[in-house]
C-alpha cells in the first residue's frame, strides 16, 4: 500500500478472483493465461498478482490490472517514486511472466 502525493492509493497483492476490476491502458484483463486463475484444472485456483490505483476516498478506480503469467505470482513489496511510478517486486512461478525490453533478466530460472 502506497499513498501518492495527491492522496491516491496504490495497492498490490494477489487474487484468485476471475472478475478483479481491470481498467486503464496496458492492463492485463485476465487472471493467469487461461483467464481462470487455473493452470492445472478446475479445482486448483492459483493466485495472480494485481496492482491498482484508487482515489483517496476509495470512490474511484483509476487503474486495475492483473500482474503475472500462467503460474502463481505474488507481489510482495511496492514503492512509489517521486514521479508517481509504482515499482512492484515479488516472486513468480510463471515461465511466461511478462517482461519489458531491457529487463535485467527476462527468462524464468525455475523455482520461485
Amino acid at each position: 500500500l502506497e499513498l501518492g502525493a495527491n492522496g491516491d492509493i496504490y495497492v498490490s497483492g494477489e487474487t484468485t478472483s476471475v472478475d478483479f476490476p481491470t481498467t486503464g491502458s496496458g492492463s492485463d484483463n485476465s487472471c493467469g493465461s487461461d483467464g481462470l486463475c487455473d493452470a492445472t484444472g478446475p479445482y486448483t485456483p492459483i493466485a495472480d498478482g494485481f496492482v491498482a490505483r484508487l482515489s483517496g476516498d476509495l470512490s474511484e478506480l483509476f487503474y486495475g490490472s492483473y500482474l503475472g503469467g500462467a503460474g502463481e505470482d505474488r507481489p510482495l513489496v511496492a514503492t512509489l517514486d517521486d514521479s508517481g511510478l509504482l515499482y512492484v517486486a515479488g516472486d513468480t512461478r510463471s515461465e511466461d511472466f511478462p517482461t519489458t525490453p531491457g529487463a535485467f533478466d527476462g527468462s524464468y530460472n525455475g523455482g520461485t
